[in-house]
């Protein structure tokens, strides 16, 4: 590999791992060493800020989200740790981390970073975001807009009166497609509506059903709140 491009919005993360003193560094390693099993990025970033005291909560999650980005990376790209970490200082030398880099012992950066990287709480996240990218399109967020159509009919010599009334919905599904993130639209009513509670239900009934499977096996996987 060549140095690792950083994009903008995770610079904030790598600037605040390049900040942190000793006893945040160990502080940061006990929580991320005790977090427990965490399917999703954010849940995952969550559970570590909860952890640390000598880390602002903003930074902590930041920080845990660099950790998994850059374990899902090396990962995906089979690349020894040592080559690998030091491809990603070569990227942080290319922005404008590079003069925090430059106060402190790369050496030190640099065997710190391998410890953090082989915490085992880091596979799980990892394993299931690579996992679900596997998928050519990815959920991303959705919205329903309601619309209300009046109908027409046209009277001689006057106005076209209005002889009803028609409620339509816009669901608005946006995705990601590989790097692109692209929007579905499809007009749907209170039928489409039942049956978009219907499948969402049936399921939630699956997931409730396979759940007790897994936890019979020692299977970690992810819950709904409140389990």
């Amino acid at each position: 590999m060549a140095a690792i491009p950083i994009p903008k919005e995770v610079r904030p993360g790598v600037a605040a791992l390049l900040l942190l003193d000793e006893d945040a560094r160990q502080e940061l390693l006990g929580a991320l060493e005790s977090a427990r099993p965490s399917f999703g990025y954010q849940e995952f970033a969550e559970n570590v800020a909860d952890s640390v005291k000598t880390i602002e909560r903003d930074s902590a999650e930041n920080i845990a989200s660099v950790l998994l980005s850059l374990h899902l990376i090396r990962t995906a790209a089979n690349v020894e740790l040592p080559s690998f970490i030091n491809d990603f200082v070569e990227g942080i030398e290319q922005t404008e981390q590079k003069e925090l880099l430059a106060k402190i012992p790369v050496d030190k950066f640099t065997e710190w970073l391998s410890r953090l990287l082989q915490v085992k709480s880091l596979a799980l996240p990892a394993k299931a975001r690579a996992k679900r990218n596997e998928y050519e399109n990815l959920f991303c967020s959705a919205d329903i807009s309601t619309d209300v159509r009046p109908l027409f009919e046209s009277a001689k010599g006057e106005g076209p009166a209005v002889v009803g009334a028609l409620i339509t919905y816009a669901l608005k599904i946006s995705y990601h497609h590989g790097n692109q993130l692209r929007d579905f639209f499809v007009a749907i009513d209170l039928e489409d509506l039942d049956t978009l509670e219907e499948l969402i239900a049936e399921a939630r009934s699956q997931s409730e059903r396979l759940s007790p499977m897994l936890d019979t096996a020692q299977i970690p996987h992810p819950k709904n709140e409140g389990e």
